[in-house]
């Protein structure tokens, strides 16, 4: 038996998607939680899905959800209809969905992390119900949380431990036990260095290193060929000089969503406001794949002595073949680091992840979180 199984498969058929989940829990030692991804013209039937799951009566803490694609670690399943999963075993899960109305979404995300000493939760979001501050008063102590944006308007699903179903916009797994090492890597590349950021007005960029905001845009955006799509990066003061291997420092990327010609200033949304240094960036496919390369490179460094049991990996839907022009390219690096290690994971609309000891929102990210047990 193990203690974690993964699966994919490309299928139109709602009780072959069941069967697979039912199979997988089969072969994991006592299971003991499960995440269920969904893509295509099956995700149109995640009602179907859910429905079979609770008569098949797995008893098992499930979230279900949508994304652009999914992936194991064999494959990415890109535009076709297709399923994605993991069960495994280790520590006590639980299942929450809220709706969309909530008040304060990051202060009920933590009284749930509170609730039986859960160390570890994954959050599946609806995209047309985001709030950029949502999360904004969540202190993560030590705790990891991470998660993805779904890739369509359809509800996040649960199933708890008695087989009840919930649904909501937002659905949360917490779960206890070891904490996973988290790696974030982007699909960038700096066109700029990072400067201080010198002067800002609400959301909007006013000066960087003291020079206008638009100034900088401008002079950078005549430097590239073609009509790339230019993403702002602010990043904090202590990270500054990047990681031992020389990746580029923790980032936060933020599309451009207005300019002021008048004051010369550039609207990004409100994480401006707590930037220390900024720069501008393209998404560029070489650079994606080196700074995978990296990060894999880093987490395995980070578990040594201890054996990797399975990982997730929210992988952003900007990325994929349509950033590479093949397919695999993500899963087919983390393969060759792993190897078997059972890995799930989709497609995302946006990703969450730790960002200087907060839940924060990325783009054009992959976020993998790697669980281990002792050697």
């Amino acid at each position: 038996m193990k203690s974690a199984e993964s699966f994919a498969l490309r299928s139109t058929h709602a009780h072959k998607v069941v069967r697979a989940v039912e199979s997988a829990a089969a072969k994991v030692q006592r299971p003991s939680a499960a995440l269920l991804f969904l893509c295509g013209s099956i995700a149109e039937q995640i009602v179907r899905v859910t429905d079979l799951l609770r008569d098949a009566n797995l008893r098992l803490p499930m979230l279900i959800g949508v994304g652009a694609g999914v992936l194991d670690e064999h494959s990415e399943i890109e535009g076709e209809s297709g399923a994605a999963g993991l069960v495994w075993s280790g520590g006590a899960a639980r299942t929450r969905v809220m709706a969309a109305g909530h008040d304060d979404l990051g202060a009920a995300l933590e009284q749930e992390l509170s609730q039986g000493d859960a160390s570890t939760a994954f959050v599946l979001l609806r995209p047309d119900r985001l709030d950029p501050s949502a999360f904004s008063s969540l202190s993560l102590k030590g705790r990891v949380v991470l998660g993805a944006g779904t890739a369509s308007t359809q509800d996040v699903f649960a199933l708890d431990g008695r087989g009840r179903v919930t649904r909501g916009s937002l659905g949360i797994l917490c779960w206890s036990g070891s904490r996973p090492l988290i790696g974030l890597t982007r699909a960038s590349r700096l066109i700029t260095p990072l400067r201080p950021v010198t002067r800002v007005s609400g959301s909007m960029l006013l000066e960087i290193d003291g020079e206008q905001a638009l100034d900088v845009l401008s002079a950078a955006g005549n430097e590239l060929e073609g009509q790339p799509l230019i993403f702002a990066a602010l990043a904090k003061e202590p990270d500054s000089t990047g990681s031992a291997l020389g990746r580029t420092p923790e980032l936060l990327l933020r599309p451009i969503q207005g300019v002021d010609p008048t004051r010369r200033g550039i609207v990004l949304g409100d994480e401006v406001q707590d930037a220390d240094l900024a720069a501008f960036a393209i998404r560029d496919a070489a650079a994606a794949r080196s700074d995978l390369e990296q990060m894999v490179r880093e987490v395995a460094l980070g578990s040594a002595g201890a054996a990797p049991s399975f990982a997730l990996y929210v992988n952003c839907a900007g990325r994929g073949s349509g950033l590479y022009s093949t397919a695999n390219v993500d899963i087919r690096l983390l393969r060759s680091r792993f190897g078997d290690v059972p890995i799930a994971g989709l497609q995302s609309s946006f990703e969450l992840a730790p960002y200087h000891d907060q839940l924060a929102l990325h783009l054009y990210t992959g976020v993998l979180a790697l669980f281990t047990s002792p050697s």
